[in-house]
C-alpha cells in the first residue's frame, strides 16, 4: 500500500510478494546459507514483536541485501511486511507523521515533537489497532533530520514490548546542517539496549566477492582478475557488488562476455543507478572546484600529490586545501602513502568517483587528460606499466596531437594491455587511435593510418578475441614496410593458423623466418624460434624443435636477456618432458626459475615454477608437485598469465582426481573451461572438456563427446598430439570402459598410440598414460596376444626414456595385470606389491588403490579369498567417499570371495519416503503401483527413484534390488 503525505516524504508497500535474488537460478542447488552473501551478518534469531535490529556501515556495504534477507525471513514465518524509504532533502517530522500513519495513529500534526513520540509508542503498543505490519523496515536513518531521528531512536533502543519488529539502516555521512549524524552515539545506545541488536557492515573479502559473481552468473564463467577488479571498484560493499552485476547481465553479450573474461576493464559497464545518484548527492553539495579536483583524481587513477593535483586543475593552492578538506569530510578521499613518505591522496570509492567525473563536462574531462599526458611525459625516467597504459588513455581520450613518439607510447601501452591479457581494451585504444590518425584522410578509408607494428598489434587483440575473420582483414589491408614489421605480420598469421589448429600451414609461415637471413631486431627472432619450435614438437618433428630451442637459448644468452633465455628454457623443457628425458627436463626447468627470479618477471617465474612442479610430479611426488603448481598457479593470476592459470588449473583438477576428490576436480576444471573459452583459447579447451568427461565416466555417468574437441580423430589435421589430444584420448577410453565396451577401448588406444609411435618424441604419454592402458582394454578382452604386444612396445619404449618413478610405477602395475592374467600368481603378486609401493610413494592414490582392486582379484583367483577381504575393504571405502561408479565392481568381487559387502549407508543419503520406495520397488510394484500405494502421483515416484539411484550410485532397479539387503536402515 502506498501513504499519501506532504511532499511525497516516504515510500510504504506492504510485500506479499516472494523476493527472489539475482541470479538465483544458477545457484538452486548451493546451500542457501552458502550461496546468500547476506547471510553472514545475521544473528541466529527470528523477528519477534518488541525487537529491533540496527543495521550500520558505509553506503553500499550491503543495508539493501541484508534487508531483502531478512524479509525473506520473515515471510517464511508468515509475517507481514512494510517498507520505509527515507528521502533526504524532506521537511521535518514527516517521517515521524508517515510512521504514525502506517501505525494507525491519529491527528499528530499539531502535535510537538515529545508528544509525537509518546503518541507512536502508544501506537505500537496498543493491541487493538487496525491491520499493521509485523515488521517494519526503515532504510537509510543518516538522511533523518535531527526531530525524526531522535524518535526512530528512542524507538529503535527502547522498542515497546508488544509492538512491531523495526529493523533500521543507518550510513556515515557528514555533519550537514540541522541533519542527524550520530551513529556512533546511536550504537553505543542501542548496544546497552536489551532488545536492539547490531549488525555491523564490513567489506567482503575477495573470496566472499567471489561466491556472490558466482550466485549471478555461474560457476567459473568469471575470471579471477574480474573478480579482483570488482573487488578494486566496489570497495568490497555488498549492494555496490550486486548493483554493478546487474548493470553487467544488462549489457549486450559481447561486452558482457569481455568484462567477466577481463578482457575488458569495468569502465565498460555503467555505473549504477543507486550508485550514480549516491555521487550526484555528494556533488551538490560540493563546489565546482571541488568537483573539479574529484574528477582530476579520478582521472588520473592513481594515488596523487598535491603537486599533481595543481597541475591537473590548474587551481591555487588554496581552493585545493578546501577542496581536498570537503572531499575528505564527504568520505569520497583518503590518504595514501607514495615510495618515500610523500603523502598522496585517492579515491575511497572509484564508482562514485567514475559517476562525478562522467558527470563532469567533456571539455573539462579532456583538459584533465591532455594535462595528464603532459605531466607523464615530462617525468623524465622510464614509465612503468601502469603508467604506461595511463598515458595511452590520457592521449586517447584527451585528442592530444599524435606525432611519431606518442603514437609509439599508445603503441606501447596497448603492448601493455595485451601482455596483461586485456585484449578488448588494446583493441578500443587501438581503433581509437586508428579513428584520430585517419581524420586528416578521410577520401582515403581504404588504407589503416596505424604503423605496421601497430597493425599487426590490432589483428592480435582480434584473434586473441575469437575473431579471427577480422585478424586477417586487418592485416590484409596492411602495407607493410621492409624490416622488422614483417616478422610482425608474419608471426600474426602464423599464430592464428596455431589457433585454428593448421599447424604445417603454421610452419609454412615460420620456416623461411627462423631458416634465411632473419630481418627484424633479435627478440622478435628469438620469440618466432620458441613458437615455430612448438609448432614442429606438435608435428612430430622433435629434433627439428629442440634444434630450434637451442638456438633460441643461445641467442637469448648472447644477447644478454635473462627473461628470454628464461622463456626459451621454459619452451625447451615441454619438448623434454614430453620425450621421456626427465632427468635433462628436470635441470632445464630448474635452470629456467633461476633465471626467472633473477629476470624479475612475475610471469616469467609463474611459468618456470609450474614447470619445476610438473616435472615433480612425474619425478618424485604428486604432493611435493602440487605444491609448487599452486604457487605458480597464485603468481599467474597476480600478473594475469591465462596460460599459466589454466595449465595450473588442469594439473590441480588432476591431482584432486588422483587423491579421489571428484567434486573438487570438476569445479576446477569447469572454472578452467570457462576461462578458456572466455579467453577464446580453441587449442586449450579440450583439455577441461575432456577431463570434465572423464570425471563422469568415473562417477557412471558417461556423456556425449563435445563438439568441435575429436575432430581429429578423422585424421584431416592432428589437433594437438600433446596434451589436448592425450586428454581427449583418455576420456574416451574411460567411456567406453564405463560402458564394458573394451574393444572400443582398445581400437581408441591403438589408434593414437601408432600415431604417437610414428611421430616420435611423445615417449612420457605412451609410458604413462597410452600402453599401460592399450595393455588393460586388451586383457579386459581376454586377447593375451595383443596384451602381450603392448607389453613388448611399453618396454621399448621405456628403454629409450629415463627411469623415473611414475613410469615404473605404472610399468609394474601393467606388467603385473598381465602377469595375473596369465595366471602367474607369484610374478603378478611381486609387480602388483612393488607398483602399490611406488604409488603410495608418489602420492597417486587412485592408482594404487586400482593396484589394490587388482592385488584382490589376484587372491581370490589364485584360491585365497580371505587374503583379498582386506584390500576390497580399503577399496570399497575410497571408491564410495569419491562416489566413484567402480565401487560396484567392489562390490562384485565380495561376492567371489565368499563375503557380503559392506552397508550401503542410506540413513545420511536417503529420506524416509525413499526408503519406502526402495521397499516397495523391490517387491516387484511398478511406479504407477507405487503411487497408488503411497498416495502420491506417477511423477512424483519417478522423481524419487532418480534420486536414489544417483545418492547410491546405481544404473537400474536391478542393481538396487541386488543392494537392498546390504543397505543400513535410517
Amino acid at each position: 500500500m502506498r501513504i499519501r503525505c506532504s511532499n511525497d516524504v516516504v515510500l510504504i508497500r506492504t510485500v506479499t510478494t516472494t523476493y527472489v535474488a539475482h541470479g538465483a537460478h544458477s545457484a538452486a542447488s548451493a546451500a542457501p546459507a552458502q550461496r546468500d552473501p547476506a547471510a553472514r551478518y545475521l544473528p541466529d534469531l527470528e523477528l519477534a514483536s518488541g525487537r529491533s535490529m540496527l543495521i550500520l556501515g558505509r553506503r553500499g556495504g550491503g543495508h539493501r541485501a541484508v534487508l531483502q534477507a531478512i524479509e525473506r525471513r520473515a515471510q517464511q514465518a508468515g509475517q507481514t511486511v512494510a517498507w520505509l524509504w527515507v528521502t533526504p532533502e524532506r521537511p521535518r517530522l514527516m517521517f515521524a507523521l508517515a510512521l504514525g500513519e502506517l501505525l494507525g495513529a491519529e491527528d499528530l500534526d499539531s502535535l510537538e515533537v515529545t508528544q509525537i513520540a509518546r503518541q507512536l509508542r502508544r501506537a505500537m503498543r496498543d493491541p487493538f489497532a487496525g491491520p499493521r505490519p509485523d515488521v517494519i523496515f526503515i532504510h537509510g536513518l543518516q538522511d533523518l533530520p535531527a526531530d525524526d531521528a531522535a524518535i526512530l531512536e528512542d524507538l529503535l533502543c527502547l522498542p515497546p514490548s508488544d509492538g512491531p519488529a523495526l529493523v533500521a539502516t543507518a550510513s556515515a555521512r557528514r555533519m550537514d546542517g540541522n541533519r542527524w549524524h550520530s551513529l556512533a552515539g546511536l550504537r553505543e545506545r542501542a548496544l546497552r539496549g536489551q532488545r536492539c541488536d547490531v549488525v555491523q557492515l564490513a567489506p567482503l573479502s575477495q573470496d566472499d566477492v567471489s561466491t556472490v559473481v558466482e550466485a549471478s552468473v555461474g560457476p567459473g564463467v568469471a575470471t579471477p582478475r574480474f573478480v579482483r577488479d570488482l573487488v578494486e571498484q566496489t570497495g568490497g560493499l555488498l549492494d555496490d557488488v550486486q548493483d554493478c552485476l546487474s548493470e553487467i547481465e544488462a549489457v549486450e553479450p559481447k561486452t558482457r562476455r569481455e568484462v567477466l573474461a577481463g578482457s575488458r576493464t569495468l569502465d565498460a559497464v555503467p555505473v549504477p543507478a543507486a550508485v550514480r545518484e549516491r555521487a550526484l548527492q555528494a556533488a551538490r553539495r560540493l563546489s565546482a572546484d571541488d568537483r573539479l579536483i574529484a574528477s582530476a583524481l579520478a582521472t588520473w587513477a592513481e594515488p596523487a600529490s598535491i603537486e599533481v593535483i595543481e597541475q591537473l586543475t590548474a587551481l591555487p593552492p588554496s581552493a585545493i586545501e578546501h577542496g581536498v578538506a570537503a572531499l575528505s569530510g564527504h568520505g569520497l578521499i583518503e590518504e595514501a602513502r607514495l615510495p618515500g613518505s610523500q603523502v598522496a591522496l585517492h579515491v575511497r570509492s572509484p564508482l562514485v568517483a567514475r559517476a562525478i567525473y562522467q558527470d563532469t563536462s567533456p571539455l573539462v574531462r579532456g583538459r584533465i587528460h591532455r594535462l595528464a599526458a603532459t605531466l607523464l611525459e615530462s617525468l623524465g625516467r622510464p614509465l612503468a606499466t601502469s603508467e604506461n597504459v595511463a598515458l595511452g588513455r590520457h592521449c586517447i581520450e584527451g585528442g592530444v596531437p599524435m606525432d611519431r613518439a606518442r603514437v609509439a607510447q599508445v603503441g606501447a601501452s596497448a603492448r601493455q594491455l595485451v601482455a596483461r591479457g586485456r585484449f578488448a581494451e588494446a583493441r578500443m585504444q587501438l581503433l581509437d587511435l586508428e579513428r584520430q590518425l585517419r581524420e586528416p584522410h578521410e577520401t582515403d578509408p581504404s588504407n589503416l593510418a596505424l604503423p605496421p607494428d601497430l597493425t599487426a598489434l590490432l589483428a592480435e587483440t582480434f584473434s586473441r578475441s575469437g575473431e579471427l575473420e577480422s585478424a586477417q582483414a586487418v592485416l590484409s589491408h596492411s602495407s607493410p614496410e621492409p624490416g622488422a614489421t614483417d616478422v610482425y605480420g608474419a608471426m600474426r598469421r602464423a599464430r592464428d593458423r596455431v589457433a585454428l589448429g593448421q599447424h604445417r600451414e603454421a610452419w609454412a609461415i615460420y620456416e623461411p623466418l627462423v631458416t634465411g637471413s632473419n630481418p627484424g631486431s633479435e627478440p622478435l627472432i628469438i620469440q618466432t624460434r620458441m613458437e615455430a619450435a612448438r609448432v614442429l614438437q606438435t608435428l612430430g618433428r622433435i629434433d627439428e624443435a629442440l634444434e630450434q630451442s637451442a638456438q633460441a637459448i643461445r641467442e637469448s644468452r648472447q644477447m644478454g636477456s635473462v627473461r628470454l633465455s628464461a622463456l626459451a628454457l621454459v619452451s625447451r623443457h615441454s619438448m623434454l618432458l614430453m620425450s621421456g628425458r626427465t632427468t635433462e627436463a628436470l635441470a632445464t626447468a630448474r635452470d629456467a626459475y633461476s633465471l626467472a627470479r633473477q629476470s624479475h618477471d612475475r610471469a616469467a617465474v609463474a611459468r618456470a615454477t609450474s614447470i619445476v612442479g610438473t616435472t615433480l610430479c612425474d619425478v618424485d611426488s604428486l604432493h611435493r608437485g602440487m605444491r609448487w603448481v599452486r604457487r605458480a598457479t597464485w603468481l599467474a593470476e597476480v600478473c594475469d598469465d591465462f596460460p599459466s592459470v589454466s595449465w595450473g588449473g588442469i594439473r590441480q583438477a588432476t591431482a584432486l582426481l588422483e587423491a579421489g576428490d571428484l567434486d573438487g576436480a570438476e569445479r576446477v576444471a569447469l572454472r578452467v573451461m570457462h576461462l578458456d573459452s572466455g579467453l577464446h583459447r580453441r587449442r586449450a579447451i579440450p583439455r577441461s572438456t575432456s577431463l570434465l568427461r572423464r570425471i563422469s565416466a568415473l562417477r557412471g555417468k558417461p556423456g556425449d563427446p563435445v563438439h568441435g574437441v575429436v575432430d581429429h580423430w578423422h585424421g584431416t589435421e592432428r589437433l594437438d598430439m600433446g596434451h589436448a589430444l592425450t586428454s581427449e584420448v583418455i576420456a574416451r577410453f574411460t567411456e567406453q570402459m564405463a560402458g564394458r565396451d573394451p574393444e572400443g577401448a582398445y581400437e581408441t588406444i591403438s589408434t593414437v598410440v601408432g600415431w604417437f609411435t610414428e611421430a616420435g618424441g611423445r615417449a612420457r604419454f605412451l609410458l604413462l598414460e597410452l600402453l599401460p592402458r592399450q595393455i588393460y582394454a586388451a586383457i579386459e578382452m581376454s586377447d593375451l596376444e595383443a596384451a602381450a604386444r603392448a607389453a613388448a612396445a611399453l618396454e621399448e619404449v621405456r628403454a629409450g626414456a629415463d627411469d623415473f618413478a611414475l613410469a615404473r610405477a605404472q610399468h609394474r602395475h601393467a606388467m603385473g595385470r598381465l602377469a595375473r592374467a596369465r595366471g602367474e600368481w607369484a610374478q603378478a603378486y611381486v609387480l602388483l606389491d612393488e607398483a602399490e609401493a611406488e604409488f603410495q610413494h608418489t602420492g597417486y592414490e587412485w592408482r594404487r588403490i586400482e593396484v589394490l582392486k587388482d592385488i584382490a582379484k589376484t587372491h581370490i583367483e589364485s584360491g585365497q579369498p580371505e587374503r583379498a577381504v582386506p584390500l576390497l575393504d580399503q577399496c570399497h571405502r575410497f571408491f564410495t567417499a569419491a562416489g566413484a561408479a567402480e565401487r560396484r565392481g567392489v562390490r562384485s568381487l565380495y561376492t567371489l570371495a565368499g563375503r557380503r559387502p559392506p552397508r550401503l549407508r542410506a540413513s545420511g543419503d536417503l529420506s524416509e519416503r525413499e526408503l519406502e520406495v526402495v521397499r516397495l520397488a523391490n517387491r516387484g510394484m511398478t511406479d504407477a503401483e507405487i503411487a497408488l500405494e503411497l498416495r502420491i502421483k506417477r511423477r512424483t515416484v519417478t522423481t524419487h527413484m532418480h534420486n536414489i539411484l544417483t545418492k547410491l550410485g546405481l544404473h537400474s532397479r536391478l542393481e538396487l534390488r541386488e543392494a537392498a539387503s546390504t543397505l543400513e536402515p535410517s
